[in-house]
């Protein structure tokens, strides 16, 4: 007879509240092995510090999202796996040409001049839901405004927004770490190919009449004299669309559902607008929606919760981490004053997200919005139903009222 799991990692109501198992996993297994995933969970807040720190790591891993994948799709998972060279997923020098080369984008400088337009964005998607009692915060605001915006930075027109985006939600089904591995990798693979067609079509336009967009730029950028490769090109757009989108829309969305749990909070926020800066920060602590630093070990790693073999795939739990009371005072309520925040929200060292300036802008921005239009919303969704992925999380929808 077989020994159950010690933790449930994998079932609704883990991902629904998976903090009471992080406490658990701190104190009685902070460096974890979960074999049905060959991969080591980190949970302690210096732990996870110090493996995305460590110079004896790589973030190479993309090969570990295709375990368990039948033979038969060999060239499927070939197709997907060339998609997923993303900065995310490569290491230095490759990580730091590509890097640089969009760096410019994402500065504070180039972000805040985003400023205006996402206000524009935010205003004008809830002046098209005035007219309704009830609205869902993800799909009906989150999600349109954050995509929007996105795809104007990297140059996508309005009306292949629908399509783009179904293209992508399918392309990244194996970073779920979630389902049945085939079937991600065939529905990966159909947005896989549909994406890629779509932006070399983009690609051949913008260098035969260049823009001011990111693809322009991209398709003209050089380092060291060097070139993006159409496919460089392909993966980066992508990845800039999921990341730029997806998180963002997921953290307005639990941002404002933590908001909406913990009343004396909204109404200190209605009261001082000014708290908004320390408020976006609470909310990647609390309830971010980033799932995790992920590193392969490539030499032993030794942690005060463990030691991560070499060859080894360790995934930091920054949830975990952003609960951890030996960093966090009352970790488990939510204080938009909270002074010394240093949480790992946004990911830490070489890899923090490139970014975090615009995931920091559009929350700032769609919260302020949404409680200047909608002063006095309520909760519809008392249950929402949560994502089920280690790569990010979110809740499906969140329908308010007011």
């Amino acid at each position: 007879m077989s020994v159950p799991e010690p933790y449930d990692l994998d079932s609704d109501g883990y991902f629904s509240d998976p903090y009471p198992t992080y406490d658990r996993m701190r104190v009685q297994d902070p460096v974890y092995f979960d074999e049905s995933k060959g991969l080591w969970y980190v949970t302690r807040h210096a732990d996870v510090l110090a493996l995305a720190r460590h110079p004896s790591t790589s973030v190479n891993r993309v090969e570990a999202f295709f375990t368990g994948v039948s033979p038969e799709l060999t060239d499927e998972v070939a197709v997907v796996r060339r998609f997923f060279d993303w900065l995310v997923f490569l290491d230095p020098p490759q990580h730091a040409r590509l890097r640089r080369l969009l760096m410019k984008a994402f500065s504070p400088a180039a972000v805040a001049r985003l400023a205006p337009s996402l206000k524009e964005i935010a205003d004008d998607t809830l002046d098209g839901l005035a007219d309704r009692d009830t609205f869902d915060v993800v799909n009906d605001y989150g999600v349109p405004v954050t995509l929007q915006l996105i795809a104007r930075m990297i140059g996508i027109p309005d009306h292949d927004i629908p399509t783009f985006k179904a293209l992508a939600d399918a392309a990244i089904k194996p970073l779920t770490w979630t389902g049945d591995p085939d079937s991600n990798v065939i529905a990966a693979y159909d947005g896989v190919v549909g994406l890629e067609a779509f932006f070399r079509a983009l690609i051949i336009e913008r260098r035969n009449r260049p823009a001011d967009d990111l693809l322009s730029h991209l398709t003209r950028a050089e380092d060291d004299g060097q070139a993006m490769t159409d496919q460089e090109i392909v993966s980066t757009c992508a990845m800039l669309l999921v990341a730029g989108h997806e998180t963002s829309a997921n953290l307005i969305g639990t941002g404002i559902l933590a908001l909406l749990r913990h009343p004396d909070q909204l109404d200190l926020l209605r009261a001082d607008p000014a708290l908004i800066d320390s408020a976006v920060e609470e909310f990647l602590r609390y309830d971010g929606s980033g799932g995790g630093i992920g590193r392969i070990a490539t030499e032993p790693i030794e942690l005060s919760g463990g030691r991560i073999p070499a060859g080894q795939l360790a995934f930091g739990l920054t949830h975990a981490a952003n609960h951890d009371p030996a960093v966090f005072v009352k970790p488990g309520r939510l204080d938009i004053r909270r002074s010394d925040n240093r949480h790992l929200g946004l990911g830490h060292g070489l890899h923090m997200c490139l970014g975090a300036h615009l995931a920091r802008l559009e929350t700032r921005t769609a919260v302020r919005a949404l409680l200047r239009h909608r002063p006095e919303i309520t909760l519809v969704t008392e249950k929402p139903v949560w994502i089920k992925s280690l790569s990010h999380r979110g809740v499906h929808e969140l329908v308010v009222a007011g």
